[in-house]
């Protein structure tokens, strides 16, 4: 246990993953090269995934969150790659490409797509520190992230693959079972005995094994040659390469795995590199014992951690504290006493006013802008206006009314006035013969009766005339 005035760099890292006290290689290799570069200094604790946005691991120097880069100009730090000349600083930097993009994608492997790993070791490490609902989809998610990489470098799912990806690789066999022909036809393939969905998948799984040993064989051949009979790469000093190396196969090497190829593989024809990783171990946390895996837990045993001091809340704490407009997680959390609470000097008090002032103002801006634009409008209808909405009406109704059928009262008298002028044209039977012309004038008798008939006509309207 360490205290943070007395170590100022802190290490905030993924769930232990026993007995390291990380789960990931980054986070090892800080652990390493603080512990080289400022020995006495810095201390490592377990962060939060929802810490940092999630990026995991980072450091912070005094509770200020230092970038990877500006590790360096930190105070009485030793750069680990100090005494290499410029020519193997490029060639350090070549070297550590490749561990990253070859030797993490095989420690990636094995602890999430090889058989019964993930389940047994990393997949409990994550699920340590994680409450409901978090637990539901952070591992999910991060075990996702994992899959879509090593699906891009052809590794996932060689060597065998866990019981969830076997019931989708299943469901695809059981799909390959019908042949459909080009008519529409379907039917099944030929039957090669009640066995045979199990000795494909055991000769699959053979035959993935033995090549993921030839991917790690062309992975580690580098390694072994370049390291040759030296106690680190270049020289009697570790630098930045062999702290790389040390914290991927540390996650290989010291944990325990249901399905140990890759740490077989490296006992077996590989024993410089495990001797590599013990010295450099020796080296960060000096022990004395007989067995190796005794000293693999004394040595990181002797990590200097700090304890987070905020308390893990439930499902119902974390929503209780969410509504609690306080400033503080430790004011938020309803574990606090309020007899505990501190009183508020004048500085916090004008903070806090200034807090709901800022509140007040968000939401009044809010508003005007919504009256302002005119998202929102109240409209006000005097009387007047709603006398003359009223003579709208009707005046439609009165519209609507002038497209029925007029009719029209038989018994309503009307004066009409005739008008005849001695030129319109009458058809009558009283015209003189004598006169000429194609439209004979009619004479007095003819005027008489058609004066006649029309007023029979404006009399009876209804009534037919005999012709």
């Amino acid at each position: 246990m360490a205290s943070t005035s007395s170590r100022p760099i802190v290490i905030h890292t993924t769930p232990p993953l026993q007995p390291l006290p990380a789960s990931d290689a980054q986070s090892i290799y800080y652990i390493a090269l603080f512990q080289l570069a400022c020995p006495g200094r810095w201390a490592a604790t377990v962060a939060d995934w929802a810490d940092n946005g999630g990026a995991l691991p980072y450091i912070t120097h005094l509770d200020h969150l230092i970038q990877p880069h500006h590790l360096f100009s930190l105070p009485n730090f030793t750069h680990p790659d100090e005494h290499l000349s410029s020519t193997q600083r490029a060639e350090a930097e070549c070297w550590t490409a490749f561990i990253h993009g070859k030797v993490t994608d095989l420690v990636h492997h094995s602890l999430y797509s090889l058989p019964h790993n993930y389940s047994a070791s990393v997949g409990k490490a994550h699920l340590s520190n994680l409450t409901f609902p978090t637990s539901q989809y952070i591992p999910q998610r991060l075990r996702g992230m994992h899959k879509a990489r090593l699906q891009h470098v052809g590794l996932w799912g060689l060597g065998g693959m866990n019981e969830n990806d076997l019931a989708v690789e299943d469901q695809k066999r059981l799909e390959n079972l019908y042949v459909t022909a080009p008519g529409g036809t379907v039917a099944p393939r030929a039957w090669n005995g009640w066995k045979s969905g199990r000795e494909f998948e055991d000769r699959r799984r053979k035959v993935g094994e033995n090549e993921l040993r030839n991917i790690l064989r062309n992975a580690m051949d580098p390694l072994k040659r370049l390291l040759g009979n030296k106690p680190y790469f270049y020289g009697e000093r570790p630098c930045s390469i062999d702290l790389w190396l040390f914290a991927n196969l540390s996650l290989i090497i010291t944990t325990s795995l249901p399905n140990p190829i890759f740490a077989d593989l490296l006992r077996a024809e590989y024993s410089g590199l495990i001797h590599h990783h013990d010295r450099l171990l020796q080296l960060l946390f000096p022990v004395t014992s007989e067995s190796r895996s005794s000293n693999y837990v004394s040595s990181w045993n002797q990590t200097p951690t700090i304890t987070s001091s905020t308390p893990k809340l439930s499902l119902w704490q974390t929503i209780q504290a969410s509504l609690t407009w306080s400033s503080s997680p430790a004011e938020a959390s309803p574990t606090s006493s309020r007899t505990e609470k501190k009183k508020l000097n004048k500085s916090e008090r004008d903070f806090r006013r200034a807090r709901w002032l800022w509140y007040a103002g968000a939401l009044g801006s809010m508003v005007v802008y919504l009256f302002a634009s005119g998202l929102i409008q109240i409209e006000y209808v005097g009387k007047e206006e709603e006398d003359s909405m009223e003579e709208i009406e009707d005046e439609e109704e009165e519209l609507s009314d002038d497209d029925e059928e007029l009719v029209l009262d038989p018994e309503e008298e009307e004066d009409i006035i005739i008008v005849v002028e001695p030129e319109e044209e009458l058809e009558s039977a009283d015209v003189e013969p004598d006169q000429e012309g194609p439209n004979p004038a009619p004479n007095e008798e003819g005027l008489e009766d058609i004066a006649e008939e029309v007023a029979e006509d404006i009399e009876n309207p209804y009534n037919d005339r005999e012709d």
